[in-house]
């Protein structure tokens, strides 16, 4: 059988989210350690549970889909917040720097615009620029946003602690203010306005915070917005062709 040579790359590796996500799941194992003696055929065995590496992330973000596999989904139709996302998608880059709230802070984000049959998805992905691979001193889009309408805090949630410093958001995430419809639009303006480049085809596993079916997207158009924050994007792994 034949396979794809097309290299296998990790573009964006958040730090904190997959962290945290593998020190619950060491929490919720019980740690024991065991000793035995088996047969003097096979002698004196010692069984130990292994601690887990929590500091490479790459090995976090392959262990990082079968942690989340319960919440998680591919279809985009049944996708909303609180869960994950697990997909392919053709997603356009970018690097913004917010005008206040976040000194010497970049955003990068991820945006995909997707149609099926039925309906048209949006999807956008925010995070800290320091999580992108190989890419950590990247300039900005020119875009220079002074208020990102609910955005800050989903980025104080998800951003790098060891980047610049982020001024505390003035309301919690789950306090109803604003509205998800006020966020998925400020998520959608931001994106588009900061875009550059063409799509390429990505590999990604995010969080999702915001869902908001029929939502205006100009031109006429409505569709459903996806929000969140992406735990690994990366390029298609190869297949057997």
């Amino acid at each position: 059988m034949l396979t794809d040579r097309a290299p296998f790359d990790y573009r964006y590796l958040s730090g904190r989210l997959l962290r945290e996500l593998a020190q619950q799941d060491d929490a919720t194992r019980s740690r024991w350690r065991a000793s035995g003696e088996l047969t003097a055929v096979f002698g004196h065995v010692n069984i130990s549970r292994p601690e887990r590496d929590n500091t490479n992330l790459y090995m976090l973000a392959q262990r990082s889909e079968k942690l989340v596999s319960d919440h998680t989904t591919r279809d985009l139709t049944q996708a909303y917040s609180g869960q994950y996302l697990r997909t392919q998608l053709p997603l356009r880059f970018g690097i913004f720097e917010p005008h206040m709230g976040w000194a010497g802070g970049k955003v990068a984000y991820y945006l995909a615009e997707v149609q099926d049959d039925a309906k048209r998805f949006v999807v956008a992905l925010f995070g800290s620029a320091a999580n992108v691979v190989g890419n950590r001193d990247t300039g900005g889009s020119g875009y220079y946003p002074s208020d990102m309408r609910g955005l800050y805090t989903l980025l104080y949630l998800v951003r790098d602690p060891s980047g610049p410093g982020m001024d505390p958001p003035d309301y919690l995430w789950d306090d109803g203010r604003p509205y998800d419809e006020v966020r998925a639009s400020a998520a959608v303006t931001l994106a588009r306005r900061s875009a550059k480049g063409t799509p390429e085809q990505l590999d990604f596993l995010a969080r999702l915070f915001v869902s908001v079916e029929d939502l205006d997207l100009g031109n006429g158009t409505a569709g459903k917005v996806l929000v969140g924050a992406p735990l690994w994007v990366a390029t298609p792994k190869p297949q057997p062709v």
